[in-house]
């Protein structure tokens, strides 16, 4: 059985109904290495959200990025990074 991997990020947007972002999150591993990419289209902004996929990953400690673009084409001024830990189990068929 392979587990589910949860991505938890908001895009802060200063305006308070901001619209929606394209999102991309990029899952590395310890060397640098993308091992996943999950684009998301028309995302709300301001929100807090989750992104889900099925985790393959072998067990460690990973990186993610968050970029967004907004409907008008401009890209968010920062880059938000967090950790995803893939623990024993979680990854097992």
């Amino acid at each position: 059985m392979r587990g589910l991997a949860t991505l938890r990020y908001e895009v802060a947007d200063a305006a308070p109904n901001g619209g929606s972002a394209k999102v991309v999150l990029t899952v590395r591993n310890r060397r640098g290495d993308v091992v996943k990419v999950l684009t998301l289209h028309d995302r709300p902004v301001n929100t807090p959200l989750t992104a889900g996929f099925r985790c393959k990953l072998p067990v460690g400690i990973y990186r993610f990025s968050v970029k967004v673009r907004d409907v008008a084409g401009n890209a968010g001024a920062n880059v938000a990074r967090n950790t995803l830990t893939v623990a024993r189990g979680s990854s097992d068929d």
